[in-house]
């Protein structure tokens, strides 16, 4: 009677520790965010900045995690969301566009400072010595962004100065500068032509 008196009070000790363990864990579980999802997704999300009343360059569509998306829509994925997103642009001004600054700002970082933000440069600005490729963009024409593995490596080494790339899942696109064959430019919402004293200083236009 003994024995049966201890294995039956083993067993209820067995059972009070897995009722407790079930109950942490539902405890545990409860805490979780409400956009938690295994395997390191999370809930990203991308939006264009309201633009200038005559910003030249449209940003008119995105493709993130090999499918396209919507602008300020959240979607799920890893924490290489960015890697091989692509940005299609449009120029809807009438002149030839030679380069473009596409940046990518990330308004989570302003917890720590300056907020960080990633420029993808686009072509050649005329009179100035480049190794980029040359980029003619003609009126209405089209031209894709890309965040390549080499601009991927280079903004993951930009963000992690300051933070850990899994904190990061809010991303902010926003057309930078944009110069035209003609030698003219286009930033901020003011047009400037290029000094040809000095071919990397831009003066407002009147």
């Amino acid at each position: 009677m003994r024995s049966l008196a201890l294995r039956t009070g083993i067993a209820v000790v067995a059972l009070a520790c897995v009722g407790t363990f079930f109950l942490a864990a539902t405890v545990r579980s409860s805490r979780l965010p409400h956009n938690f999802i295994t395997g390191h997704a999370r809930e990203k999300l991308i939006e264009t900045i309201p633009p200038v009343f005559n910003e030249p360059v449209n940003i008119v569509g995105v493709i993130a995690g090999q499918k396209e998306i919507n602008f300020g829509e959240k979607f799920t994925s890893d924490k290489d969301w960015l890697r091989g997103a692509k940005f299609r642009l449009k120029n809807i001004t009438k002149k030839k566009i030679v380069f473009i600054e596409l940046d990518v700002d990330f308004p989570e970082t302003r917890a720590s400072g300056a907020e960080t933000s990633y420029r993808i440069n686009l072509g050649q600005i005329p009179n100035i010595h480049h190794s980029a490729v040359p980029l003619a963009v003609l009126p209405s024409g089209e031209l894709e962004a890309d965040i390549d593995d080499k601009r991927y490596s280079n903004m993951v080494k930009l963000i992690q100065e300051r933070h850990s790339l899994s904190d990061i899942s809010k991303a902010h696109v926003q057309v930078g500068f944009v110069v035209f064959e003609d030698g003219t430019a286009w930033s901020a919402g003011t047009f400037y032509r290029q000094d040809t004293s000095n071919p990397k200083r831009w003066i407002p236009l009147n």
